[in-house]
Parts: C-alpha cells; sequence; structure tokens
C-alpha cells in the first residue's frame, strides 16, 4: 500500500506538506516533526492541523535529516511559533547552518521557490523568509529521542546523499524515515539513487537499513509505503543504486565528449524525477558530481 497525498497514515504518524514536500509528525507524549522540507510547504501544514485538529503547541522537536535547503526550510518559522521548540540534527549540519554562505543558499532557494509559486505576500504575512538555524541538541549513530508513550526514535548516520545524513527509525512502529539516503522514489515504481556525495559510501549506508523490520517507510518525497512495499523498499533502492553505477560506467566511461552526454543524462534524470523545486544548475551540478563519483571509484 501506498499513500501519495498527505494524511494520517498510523494513530502514531501524520504525513504533512506535500507529496513532492514530506514533513511527518511522530506522536507520542510529546510530537516531533521530521524532515524539514522548504518554506512554501508551511500554509499546507498550518491547515492540515486546523483540519485533523493537531495541536502544535505538543510539537517539542524537529529532527532535520540533512541540511540541504529542500529539507530544513520550515525550521525557522517553526522556531518562532513555537519558542520551546527544539532542532536536532548531525554535528555536520549544525556547523553548515553556521556558516553564511551556506544559510545565504538555502535562503535563496526557498524565496525562489515561493515566488515561483506567486505566494511572496502569503510569505510575507506569515514570515517565511528562512533565517539562520541554531541547532539546540546533536543526534549520531545510536542515540534515542524518546517521545513518551513507548515512542523512541533511533538515529541512524547515513554518509553518501551527504556527509550530513541521518535516517530516524521508530522501533516500536517499524516505521523507518530515511530521507534522500534510501534514494527518491517517483509517482511509480522507480527509486531515484541520490548517492551524490560519495556513492559508495551511499550504498554501504543503504545496507545498514537491510536488516531493519520495515512496515512504514515515510519518504522525503512523494509519500508513504506500508506493508509489502515498505518491506522490499530498501533491497529495491539498492538493486537499483547498483543498476545505475553499472549503467552510468557502461554510457560515460571512455566518452570524449562527456559533458554533452552529461546534460542530456541529467535532463532525463531531472524530468522524470520531477523535483520541480530543484533548480536545473543545480541539478546538473548534483548528476555530474555522482556521474564523475562512480567512475573515479569504478574498481571499488
Amino acid at each position: 500500500m501506498r499513500y501519495l497525498k498527505p494524511q494520517t497514515v498510523h494513530p502514531r504518524i501524520e504525513y504533512l506538506g506535500e507529496q513532492e514536500m514530506c514533513v511527518y509528525l511522530l506522536k507520542g507524549k510529546e510530537y516531533m516533526l521530521i524532515e524539514g522540507g522548504m518554506s512554501y510547504i508551511v500554509p499546507a501544514m498550518l491547515r492540515q492541523f486546523r483540519e485533523r485538529g493537531i495541536d502544535p503547541s505538543r510539537i517539542s522537536r524537529l529532527l532535520i535529516l540533512h541540511s540541504h535547503f529542500d529539507h530544513c526550510g520550515i525550521a525557522p518559522f517553526f522556531k518562532r511559533m513555537l519558542p520551546r521548540l527544539k532542532i536536532l540534527a548531525s554535528p555536520r549540519s549544525q556547523d553548515l547552518f553556521q556558516k553564511e554562505k551556506v544559510v545565504q543558499f538555502i535562503r535563496e532557494r526557498n524565496r525562489e521557490m515561493l515566488k515561483s509559486l506567486a505566494m511572496e505576500k502569503e510569505a510575507a504575512e506569515l514570515g517565511l523568509d528562512f533565517d539562520r538555524i541554531a541547532v539546540d541538541e546533536i543526534v549520531q549513530e545510536g542515540d534515542l529521542v524518546d517521545l513518551g508513550e513507548g515512542i523512541q526514535v533511533r538515529i541512524i548516520e547515513m554518509p553518501g546523499h551527504s556527509s550530513c545524513s541521518l535516517a530516524a527509525y521508530g522501533g516500536s512502529l517499524s516505521a523507518l524515515f530515511p530521507s534522500d539516503t534510501a534514494g527518491i522514489p517517483g509517482e511509480g515504481n522507480e527509486i531515484f539513487p541520490a548517492g551524490g556525495e560519495d556513492y559508495i559510501l551511499y550504498q554501504k549506508s543503504l545496507a545498514k537499513l537491510l536488516p531493519l523490520r520495515v512496515e512504514i517507510l515515510c519518504a522525503a518525497r512523494n509519500g508513504v509505503f506500508e506493508g509489502e512495499e515498505a518491506r522490499s523498499f530498501i533491497a529495491r533502492a539498492l538493486e537499483g543504486t547498483e543498476k545505475m553505477r553499472r549503467d552510468v560506467i557502461l554510457r560515460f566511461e571512455g566518452l570524449e565528449d562527456r559533458e554533452a552526454a552529461l546534460v542530456r543524462f541529467a535532463r532525463e534524470r531531472s524530468q522524470a524525477m520531477k523535483t520541480r523545486d530543484v533548480p536545473w544548475e543545480i541539478a546538473l551540478a548534483l548528476t555530474k558530481k555522482m556521474v564523475d563519483n562512480i567512475l573515479n571509484t569504478r574498481d571499488e
């Protein structure tokens, strides 16, 4: 079973935001938001709180699974809305959020998305502009975040997509929140590999998730998988990741005009993924980095 549209997927798990930009609310005695999306989804989240009778004052934490611009954009708004809210992130994310260049990049990408959706007026009224994130609590491999009522989240470090990537696992619910570290699911059966920083490390991180019992998989894009689709997700992602590695080697190795082929490949991938929030120049740069990384480590 799969839920593409935001909805309640379990008495303890609310799927919020938009289909292409997912955020989750995990409910114990205290509530925790998992994933940070982009600022344009805040109005949808506030509406979902009202429609589902969710009391936002019970949200005590926001867990950022990595520092990319499309995974942390809501944090400043909710920190202002809920002053007691604690921002949780990896040590590397904390370091990055202290760099003005990084903050400015995230701010500009979030502004661009608001402008493209003609949301400037609403953004100004709500105060959606991205500001510096102060991480209140560092979380690392093996740490447990206890929300009470038997709901605990285990932190798993997942380098490869980025150096700051984490996954979160709610063992009592058999629920996995892998962010982009398990790939980006399309609307169909495809799972697009996202090993942009270190492809071999990305594959090794994925393999760490195989032993977990997963009955609910909450993706950062395109929704929630349950049952067999959730149980098989990581194995399918690993298979797709290795297939792409081999395909890239066959497609690019020995090419004299690699740049033209890279543009075609990046265009195909971008159109298939339908990630309208990722500007073309960023999509091209990420694809180039991933292809170069695969070719440079082909013998590993």
